[in-house]
């Protein structure tokens, strides 16, 4: 995985062929993020006996159903709501509140559309992955001015909910303050002003923030930062020139392993649930720099609903998280032993099929955009670690508010110019994102169906079900002392 945010050495045509040391590595070559996936002893694929996997991936199948049925009440619910506030008074109001009832239907046909189940098939719902780059991702700002003078700084650690902020080694209680009311972090780097966390404007958002050291190889993350003045809200998406206070911080050594060592016995933690860091498997524009020669050598992130968690843990259940992680989500979970768990790490099958049964092989995806074919290529041969819980099945990449990328080379990975509205970046992980949703198997003709890239499907047959997934789950790491 390359170190972002450092300079180019020397300027080459985006078709020659990549020199993939030209920029340092993150995290060690020992690192679970650097680990192409490999065969063993035990397991001579690299990944978990076909029968295990399928109720893993059954499992999932199901979660993200009952997730499509939650999605489609809600949608349900805020459609209503729109077309029971209207007709406004104000025309451009009245124009938004018409496009957000026409988005929220067209939403709503595609939900009913995927939860059908017609002629023995069952799609389960919504089942592709998305990723983005727009809202809940991750900006990566450096800490480094350009005389090489690092600003630091003292910041209020604080949750959305006003309550005391547990503190690793690294914090102090402020003088005078009531003890487990507030605590500070101490000596933080601050970059280089006006800056924006992650968005939405809400208080949904997460806020995260990625702060970068390229000399200290330090990266620091942060959770739930609030940038705005006034009135001080606990919102990420705006625009400022400092933290004012955030939910929670980690610091981890990019030349390190990009992971803690289980137990979670060290004082700086992670702003993750799972105990991993932002910069792990992330995507940004370093991984495609070299145009259509760019291979990602480092897996991916992804993040799921529901994870394994076992609140009352009985001696036979199996553990609730894997290495690299050190913990698990206990917010939203599912005490089933065959669930997806923190850091476990899945692989894209050499053979993707759709739900009418169409196959693209591996020897196939020559035919995709370039950009596509790089993504699919890593995510075969390093797979992606469950990261976090989340909304849905999503991974990870930089926000488009900090990610530079040659605006010349993306056309060559998309197949298709920049659309006026989109940067470089966005243009890019849009196309990937489309392919993941539904354009992998365009159909042929009119009428037939578009498809993405599905985790599974069921199709009813004359003895019962056959499930198909388009994922694996590969052999766990050996857990370093």
């Amino acid at each position: 995985m390359i170190n972002p945010r450092y300079p180019r050495t020397t300027v080459r045509h985006p078709d020659d062929p990549p020199h993939p040391m030209e920029l340092p590595r993150l995290y060690s070559d020992q690192s679970p993020w650097n680990q192409i996936i490999k065969g063993s002893d035990a397991f001579p694929d690299g990944v978990i006996p076909e029968s295990d996997n399928q109720r893993i991936m059954l499992v999932a199948f199901d979660v993200m159903r009952e997730l499509s049925w939650e999605a489609l009440a809600k949608t349900y619910k805020k459609r209503d709501k729109l077309q029971s506030s209207g007709p406004l008074p104000d025309p451009v109001k009245e124009r938004n509140r018409l496009n957000q009832i026409d988005a929220l239907q067209k939403k709503i046909v595609r939900l009913l559309e995927a939860l059908e189940i017609k002629n023995g098939l069952d799609r389960g719902g919504i089942q592709t992955p998305s990723i983005g780059c727009v809202d809940y991702a991750f900006p990566i700002f450096p800490v480094r001015r350009e005389d090489g003078v690092r600003l630091e700084t003292e910041i209020p650690m604080i949750t959305y909910h006003n309550e005391s902020w547990k503190p690793f080694n690294l914090q102090r209680r402020s003088e005078g303050e009531e003890p487990n009311k507030k605590w500070f972090a101490e000596a933080v780097p601050l970059p280089a002003p006006p800056f924006r966390p992650a968005g939405p404007e809400s208080d949904e958002a997460a806020g995260c923030v990625i702060l970068f050291d390229n000399i200290k190889h330090e990266e620091w993350n942060f959770f739930q930062v609030t940038t705005s003045i006034d009135p001080l809200v606990h919102e990420g998406g705006h625009e400022g020139t400092q933290i004012l206070q955030a939910g929670s911080l980690a610091k981890f050594d990019t030349q390190g392993t990009g992971a803690r060592l289980p137990p979670d016995s060290e004082p700086l933690g992670s702003s993750r649930a799972t105990g991993l860091p932002y910069l792990g498997g992330l995507l940004v524009p370093e991984d495609f720099q070299d145009g259509k020669s760019s291979i990602i050598t480092h897996a991916l992130a992804f993040t799921f609903p529901r994870s394994r968690y076992f609140p009352f843990r009985a001696p036979t259940d199996p553990p609730d998280f894997i290495y690299p992680a050190v913990r698990s989500e206990t917010s939203h979970f599912i005490q089933n032993p065959y669930a997806l768990a923190a850091g476990m790490r899945i692989r894209l099958k050499s053979v993707i099929k759709c739900a009418d049964c169409r196959e693209l092989p591996q020897d196939q995806w020559t035919a995709l955009p370039p950009a596509v074919r790089i993504f699919f290529t890593a995510l075969r041969d390093y797979g992606a670690y469950l990261v976090d819980g989340g909304f849905g099945f999503g991974l990870a990449a930089e926000d488009r508010e900090t990610a530079v990328i040659d605006p010349n080379i993306v056309p060559l990975l998309t197949n298709h110019p920049i659309e006026d509205n989109s940067t470089p970046w966005e243009s890019l992980i849009q196309t990937i994102d489309d392919y993941l949703n539904w354009e992998l198997f365009r159909a042929n003709k009119p009428g037939e169906p578009d498809f993405g890239l599905s985790l599974g499907f069921l199709t009813k047959t004359q003895d019962g079900y056959e499930f198909w997934t388009n994922f694996e789950v590969v052999a766990p790491l050996d857990v370093p002392t």
